[in-house]
């Protein structure tokens, strides 16, 4: 009798625990830097390198140049070789948004506090919707951040 009933519950049981697993957070926001997704950062540069010039791939995949009037000062990122590149560049103050890195330990460890310091950081892309709102001045990944595999749209001019 009592296997019977086991066996009755067994699946709704598993069911209902595989549903919270579903659950647990992919987003980690840090409070205290958390202000900077709606404030910009101040930052000194040289202007005399500006305008510059940079050759890069646009959302459909053709090389454009772009012209920027001033450094980036908000910056979403997206999988862990674009986060840690612009730490090592030092600009881990601009970075408003870190996608795509599973856990702070497969960061090398001379850029964890600046990671830990990315107000918004999740393991999953943002839709392009999201990532807008946040209004970032550059994003950077990976060419095929921009394209249908990982968002339906495809267009982020």
């Amino acid at each position: 009798m009592l296997g019977k009933t086991i066996g009755k519950w067994l699946p709704i049981i598993a069911a209902g625990l595989i549903f919270l697993s579903g659950c647990a957070p992919v987003v980690k926001e840090n409070g205290k830097t958390m202000p900077r997704i709606d404030g910009e950062a101040k930052i000194e540069w040289n202007r005399e390198k500006y305008p510059l010039a940079v050759e890069i791939l646009n959302s459909h995949g053709e090389k454009e140049r772009q012209v920027f009037y001033s450094p980036p000062k908000r910056v979403a990122a997206v999988w862990q070789n674009s986060i840690e590149t612009l730490l090592a560049l030092g600009v881990e103050d601009r970075i408003i948004a870190g996608m795509g890195v599973p856990d702070r330990k497969y960061i090398r460890e001379e850029y964890q506090a600046g990671y830990e310091a990315i107000p918004y950081k999740s393991l999953e892309n943002l839709d392009p919707e999201t990532i807008m709102m946040m209004r970032p001045d550059f994003i950077a990944g990976w060419s095929s951040t921009f394209t249908t595999r990982f968002s339906a749209v495809r267009n982020f001019e």
